[in-house]
Order: C-alpha cells, then structure tokens, then sequence
C-alpha cells in the first residue's frame, strides 16, 4: 500500500512538473520570437511593449482554441460507428471542427493585422521580405528530404 502511493505521488509529481516545463518552454518561445522579430525589424520599446501586450492578450484565446481542439479529437475518437446516433453525433463533431477552423484563421489574422499596426511601412516591407526568405527555407528543406526519400525509392544513390 505504501509503495502504490509513493508510486502515485512521484507519478503526479513527474506529471504536474512536466507540465509546467511545457507551458515554460511554449512561454520561451514566444519570447524568443518576439526577441528575434525586435533584433531584425528594429523595434522600438514602445513597439516591443505593444508586441508583448498583442502575444499576452492573444495567448489564452490560443489556450481555448487548443483545449477546444483536443476535446474534439478525443469525442470523435470515443465514436462507435455502431450507434444509432453515430451520423448525427459526427455532423455535429464536424461543424465543431469548421467552427474552430474558422475561429483558428480568425485569431490568426487578428493577430497579423495587429502586428502590422504597430510597424512603421519601412519594418512592414522588412517583415514581408523576411516571411519570404523563411518560406523560401521551408520548401527548400522540404525538398531536400523529398530528395533525397525520393531517390531511395527511385533506386537512386540512397538505394542499395
């Protein structure tokens, strides 16, 4: 009986603690973002505060969305096709998930509006070029490993 609780204790101990290393970490991001956005546009701390205050008012509407999403997932996992209610229950599961879509490209674009807001026109032309170079990055790197996939099962270098 003693060794089940010290057991469960360390369980929940390791659970609660790792969850808070998740939300660290989620939290560093962000200020990681924010710090990388303030080097290369040149904000000002005027801009840097207004950029600070847009990420907190929007992180527990991201939370909501999250949590939202996940509860969805796991109710459409629980389904038994075998219920006589089944179509009814996935229609209803499916304009959840429209409307947290929706809601999803929303924020989003709230935020990218607001985000413009607060640059002058030479650090929004700035930004621009950098989501270009990034997107650029991005197909590049995923190129590279449909590449090189590719290759093996096309029997090219890769292929032995």
């Amino acid at each position: 009986m003693r060794k089940s609780l010290i057991i469960g204790f360390t369980a929940a101990a390791l659970t609660v603690g790792s969850l808070g290393v998740i939300a660290s970490e989620r939290h560093h991001h962000e200020n990681r973002q924010m710090h990388h956005l303030s080097e290369e546009l040149d904000l000002t701390k005027a801009q840097q505060d207004a950029l600070e205050e847009q990420m907190k008012d929007k992180r527990e509407q991201k939370r909501s969305l999250m949590k939202q999403r996940h509860e969805l997932r796991s109710a459409l996992a629980q389904l038994d096709p075998q219920d006589k209610n089944y179509q009814a229950q996935l229609d209803k599961l499916t304009k959840d998930a429209e409307y947290l879509a929706r809601e999803t490209v929303l924020q989003k674009a709230e935020q990218h509006k607001t985000l413009l807001a607060i640059l002058t026109p030479q650090q929004r032309e700035e930004f621009a070029e950098l989501k270009a170079e990034r997107k650029a990055e991005r197909e590049e790197r995923m190129d590279d490993s449909r590449g090189h996939h590719g290759d093996k099962r096309k029997g090219g270098k890769y292929c032995k």
